[in-house]
């Protein structure tokens, strides 16, 4: 089967540094941790690695090791680093040809700093990442796909998710979408004007909190001034929409309702939920010992879940196909490493306990 991953490429810098400290704020209805740094302090760094990443590319890797004949699209700069990156990809065995080349910016790179408990944060430069035009779309490419699937579209690039969706509805393609939460952020309107024709969407919690939010936005653009006055009153009353009236269940009937067949939403060390028209399935989170780094492990999940979806496989297995994927990934420290073929996934899912919810809509 052919796959075409469109999206994101970009040279990951990982820094680990001395003295790492951080500070945990309790908020409202949840905790969050910062990371501290002092100011004008010079700060002596232990260890830097380089590794290619950007979701497209990770995801690109993922589908390639189980079994797809992969296509990449994305944009990088012309320079060294866009040629090494596209030198690597090559090396995994994906197709490369029709990248697209920046006049106007460099390849993305991004600044991993990983936290004491093994997440991280990044400082992303996003270069040429955001700069896919329409006319950088492969019509070729997607007519020929089986499938493609889409990662986060980063800033002016958003505005080509629905062409893209368009031009696969007219040649009968699939189409998987995992957007991440700065595509939501500048491109949530492109989202919704495409998701009738969205087949797969991935999302983590937050990102589904932020979806929620648009897709309610939208409706009281609709509403008479009667209702918007009401709605206005109850925004008013519980300022923080995603902490005090955000439902799951809500938020799968919605957005399965406007088009997507599949609607997945991932939510870290607690596990994966996912929707159909009839039902709903939850599986926690792999045990992991020694995670090492979180970069890549959505990539990881949301690529192994359309892969086995679009191989045949069920939505059970398809689940275990992303949970493994991810729980390897997160042991190493960049997001291609842990990448695992398929008869290594089969082997491992054959030792996982069964733990899969199933709930009837």
């Amino acid at each position: 089967m052919r796959a075409l991953t469109i999206g994101g490429a970009t040279l990951d810098t990982i820094i680990e540094y001395e003295q790492m400290e951080t500070m945990e704020i309790q908020k409202p209805h949840t905790k969050q941790s910062y990371l501290l740094l002092e100011e004008g302090a010079k700060i002596e760094v232990t260890n830097q690695k380089c590794f290619s990443g950007g979701g497209a590319t990770n995801a690109a890797v993922s589908l390639q090791k189980l079994g797809f004949d992969v296509r990449f699209l994305g944009k990088v700069g012309k320079d060294n680093i866009g040629q090494s990156l596209l030198e690597e990809l090559k090396a995994q065995g994906v197709d490369t040809s029709i990248v697209r080349f920046s006049s106007h910016y460099g390849t993305a790179t991004s600044y991993v700093v990983p936290s004491l408990k093994g997440d991280r944060t990044i400082f992303a430069y996003r270069g040429a990442n955001r700069d896919l035009l329409n006319e950088d779309l492969p019509v070729d490419a997607i007519k020929e796909a089986d499938f493609v699937y889409v990662t986060s579209l980063s800033k002016a690039s958003a505005a080509q998710l629905p062409q893209i969706v368009k031009l696969a509805k007219e040649y009968h393609t699939k189409v998987a979408i995992n957007p991440g939460y700065s595509q939501l952020e500048v491109g949530s309107s492109f989202i919704l004007e495409a998701i009738h024709g969205i087949d797969i969407l991935i999302l983590n919690y937050e990102e589904a909190q932020k979806l929620m939010s648009s897709l309610l936005s939208c409706e009281v653009d609709t509403l008479s001034k009667a209702d918007l006055d009401h709605h206005q009153n109850l925004l008013e009353s519980q300022p923080i929409y995603q902490d005090s009236f955000f439902s799951l269940k809500g938020f799968f009937q919605k957005t399965l309702s406007l088009g997507p067949r599949i609607v997945v939403v991932t939510d870290g060390g607690e596990g994966v939920y996912v929707a159909t028209e009839k039902k709903m399935y939850f599986h926690p989170a792999l045990k992991v010992e020694n995670i090492v780094n979180t970069l890549g492990a959505g990539d990881a999940f949301g690529s192994s879940f359309c892969g086995a979806v679009y191989g045949g496989e069920n939505i059970h297995t398809a689940i275990c196909y992303g949970l493994v994927n991810s729980a390897s990934v997160i042991q190493y420290h960049d997001a291609k490493t842990g990448l695992l073929d398929k008869q290594t996934i089969s082997q491992k899912i054959a030792k996982i306990t069964d733990q899969l919810s199933i709930v009837e809509w």
